[in-house]
């Protein structure tokens, strides 16, 4: 390890093969936005997680209505800031059959990301994302 002392934190982490901080939180947002609309928490969902309307939807229909938010404060709880990256990921990877799928597609949908710093990176929609081969 003391090789690696040198190194900016991203090689750092490419060469341990280790994921970043800011992949594994969004990861991890994402496991549990699924695990709320499938059910898995006792939870009503319309008060946490309310679903975008039916004829506002494109791409995948399990989108997420983004409600409007005036302060700094509320736009870091959990209900507002995974709207934006779980509305844009495919439909292939929202409508996995189970829990151990959906982390395997969305790893795979998001695996040039794995050692990024950026947040913008997991909100925005990468250019090529219909070229993803997901099975």
């Amino acid at each position: 390890m003391c090789s690696l002392q040198n190194l900016p934190y991203e090689s750092r982490l490419r060469q341990m093969k280790l994921p970043s901080l800011v992949y594994r939180r969004y990861r991890g947002d994402m496991i549990e936005v699924f695990k709320y609309l499938r059910g898995t928490y006792s939870v009503r969902l319309n008060e946490l997680l309310p679903r975008a309307p039916v004829t506002a939807l494109r791409g995948h229909d399990h989108k997420l209505l983004k409600r409007h938010c005036r302060s700094h404060v509320r736009s870091s709880f959990f209900s507002y800031r995974v709207v934006t990256s779980w509305n844009n990921l495919l439909n292939e990877v929202v409508s996995a059959p189970s829990l151990n799928s959906f982390k395997g597609r969305l790893d795979k949908y998001w695996k040039d990301c794995c050692y990024c710093l950026d947040p913008g990176i997991f909100v925005r929609r990468p250019v090529n994302s219909q070229q993803i081969n997901l099975a």
